[in-house]
């Protein structure tokens, strides 16, 4: 009885999962057994009591259950066949993006059971594309051709059984590599989303550095040349008139080319006032109700440059509104524009969409974040 429950104690957890069964049963009829011995060797096997019947009777049911305990496992492993056929056929049927995780829990008994892909030599991400730790010990791997394709974490001695392991990786092998790539297709759109959003904010950055050096540096000089001009000329002097009005012509020109570049109003009040402050300069633009709480500087800045866009691309008169709804930024524009793409373009760079409806009306969709 010890040696079979040293033995059993130091297999693995799926033998010992599949030999519990056997080795307990067998145990506990050879110590019944051995009871039955002791009990009627000082009595020369002679008596039938009441502890002899017991114990018979155990003994018969220890006999049973180890009957029951040793075709346990050949009916464990039908199941388990029956559930990877099972598999098989739900997997024909196309799941779901994502989808092959829950047949694959339902099909093994573990509902917290994690399926990840590698995508690369030590890179690793969950059946949505977003990036995961390499899986540890307490994972299978799974194989596909001649690598390493993905590897299920799951409870402990889950699949220690080879042939089983093989099974399911045989069972599931065309929906991993299908879903490995969907997998990893997700992570290079994440990665071109966040490579177009750090480009749209680097840009924004060189606009507000392009217009605060502009206006605090040229912008700056020019005044000063047009101040010193004013006070030295003497009166009547009509080439230094003309200086003077050519270089206010030109600071005039200077402040508006760096308000386009980046309006400082913009970033210091919010895109309701740079929207007003652009529609006192542009009479073309009529502007109805606007939504005044302040977003994020990537998403005003991404709006503004929309009613810009629509602005220059268009010869009429163009109406702009914004509103918030359901976590988004919603920009409306009317106005004749050929070609969208630019916008298109610069909306989603930051994760938006852009709807074209008819007579010359664009909806941005931007997420607030």
């Amino acid at each position: 009885v010890a040696v079979l429950v040293v033995r059993l104690a130091r297999s693995s957890p799926a033998r010992r999962l599949r030999d519990a069964p056997v080795l307990l049963t067998a145990a506990a009829f050879l110590s019944l057994s051995a009871a039955q011995l002791a009990h009627g060797a000082s009595r020369g096997f002679v008596s039938n009591d009441e502890l002899d019947r017991l114990l018979w009777t155990s003994q018969a049911l220890a006999l049973l259950l180890l009957a029951v305990a040793t075709a346990w496992d050949p009916l464990r492993r039908r199941r388990a066949r029956a559930q990877l056929a099972k598999l098989v056929v739900e997997l024909a049927d196309a799941p779901r993006p994502g989808g092959l995780r829950d047949s694959l829990a339902d099909a093994l008994g573990d509902p917290d059971l994690q399926l990840l892909y590698r995508i690369d030599e030590n890179e690793w991400v969950r059946p949505d594309g977003r990036p995961a730790r390499a899986p540890g010990d307490d994972s299978t791997q799974l194989l596909a051709g001649n690598g390493v394709v993905g590897a299920l974490i799951h409870r402990p001695g889950l699949l220690d059984d080879r042939v089983l392991r093989d099974e399911l990786s045989a069972a599931a092998r065309l929906a991993l590599e299908h879903e490995r790539l969907q997998a990893a297709a997700r992570k290079q759109l994440a990665d071109l989303r966040a490579s177009r959003a750090r480009l749209a904010t680097a840009s924004d950055a060189e606009r507000r550095r392009l217009e605060r050096d502009l206006h605090d540096g040229a912008q700056q000089r020019l005044v000063s040349v047009a101040i010193s001009l004013r006070l030295a000329a003497p009166a009547g002097d009509a080439e230094l008139a003309w200086a003077q009005r050519e270089l206010r012509t030109a600071v005039a020109e200077l402040r508006e080319l760096a308000h386009g570049i980046y309006p400082a109003v913009l970033g210091e009040e919010g895109l309701a006032a740079a929207l007003e402050a652009l529609a006192e300069g542009a009479p073309r633009l009529r502007l109805l109700e606007l939504s005044e709480e302040r977003a994020s500087e990537p998403v005003e800045s991404a709006a503004y440059r929309m009613v810009i866009g629509v602005l220059e691309a268009s010869d009429g008169p163009v109406v702009a509104r914004t509103a918030r709804d359901d976590g988004f930024l919603t920009v409306e524009t009317r106005g004749a524009v050929a070609d969208v793409q630019e916008i298109e373009d610069r909306v989603g760079a930051i994760d938006g969409t852009l709807a074209v409806a008819g007579d010359g009306i664009l909806v941005a969709r931007l997420p607030l974040r």
